[in-house]
């Protein structure tokens, strides 16, 4: 299952536990329930700088990178 930008965690984890079914899509920051502001500071443009997020109680894991040249 492919979706928008403007889906957040919840949807993921309703389609996963529910629906039995995988999504892969971008999110806003502000939707992922993860603290990504200090890190988002740090990466720097237009590198292949990755990381990795997961939930420790659910079956998510996000992505974050920084403006790299091949996604």
């Amino acid at each position: 299952m492919m979706d928008s930008a403007y889906m957040g965690d919840i949807m993921a984890q309703i389609r996963r536990q529910e629906w039995k079914m995988n999504t892969v899509g971008t999110t806003a920051e502000n939707r992922t329930g993860a603290d990504v502001k200090d890190d988002k500071k740090g990466m720097k443009k237009n590198t292949y700088e990755f990381i990795m997020y997961q939930k420790n109680d659910k079956d998510l894991v996000l992505a974050m990178w920084s403006d790299n040249i091949i996604v």
